[in-house]
């Protein structure tokens, strides 16, 4: 295996930083971008580095500019929503084009939660940068949250989760129509959901794999809440790599 430190710079001059792993310096290999949730970090996803690399794969794992209260990517939580996140992504995914051992025609994005939200949103909106998606348990309903904060008359999140947060959060998450975003994205999507989730409900990833991705594949994670662990974990990467394994 072959791992180290990865950093790139986004629009706003800011360094995201995280770890790469591939199975090895030399050779080309279907890689996957993969960005953390809500108030995360990589390290939380690092045991997946390893596995990946052992069965084929590139994966680079990163930490959003602020997106969580031990991020070792500049910025704070207060400068961060789902517009800066995007950024960050799109920058880590050109990065990662010009690194020797990932197969640019091969590159996937993807993230978990309000990562699986920010990759959605990315792709959709710059093609080009991926050949597909995978997403864990998107947290799609963000924006509408939002509103119906707004319609309620209640006033706009400052924390979630012990994480604060700016204005910008609220404002960015009202201004994206996320659903109209990625309606008809035509590229492969792999939604991977567990059956138990309460942050976000199973319905919405049938939803986004039935009415809104053209060429989407949906596994059902059975037990599996919001953040996989123990089988449900194993489960998911497994079929996440998989559905790698299938374009290398």
């Amino acid at each position: 295996m072959y791992s180290g430190d990865f950093s790139c710079t986004n629009s706003k001059g800011y360094t995201v930083r995280g770890r790469f792993f591939f199975p090895g310096e030399t050779g080309k290999y279907t890689t996957l971008v993969f960005g953390h949730g809500f108030g995360s970090n990589w390290q939380e996803l690092a045991h997946y580095g390893p596995l990946f690399a052992e069965n084929g794969l590139g994966i680079v794992l990163f930490d959003f500019c602020g997106g969580g209260l031990l991020s070792t990517s500049d910025g704070s939580t207060t400068e961060m929503s789902v517009v800066t996140e995007e950024d960050d992504l799109l920058a880590v995914l050109d990065r990662v084009k010009t690194m020797p051992q990932a197969d640019a025609e091969k590159l996937f994005a993807g993230g978990e939660s309000q990562g699986g939200y920010v990759a959605a949103l990315a792709a959709a909106r710059h093609p080009e940068t991926c050949a597909g998606l995978v997403l864990w348990y998107p947290a799609i309903g963000i924006g509408k949250h939002a509103q119906e904060m707004r319609d309620a008359g209640e006033p706009d999140m400052t924390e979630l989760w012990d994480v604060p947060l700016g204005q910008i959060y609220t404002d960015d998450a009202l201004k994206t129509d996320i659903y109209a975003e990625i309606k008809g994205y035509d590229r492969p999507v792999l939604l991977v959901q567990g059956n138990k989730d309460i942050v976000v409900p199973p319905e919405s990833s049938k939803d986004l794999a039935e009415n809104y991705y053209a060429n989407a594949r949906l596994e059902m994670i059975s037990g599996g809440g919001h953040g996989f662990n123990g089988h449900a974990s194993k489960k998911a990467a497994r079929r996440t790599m998989d559905f790698l394994l299938s374009f290398s």
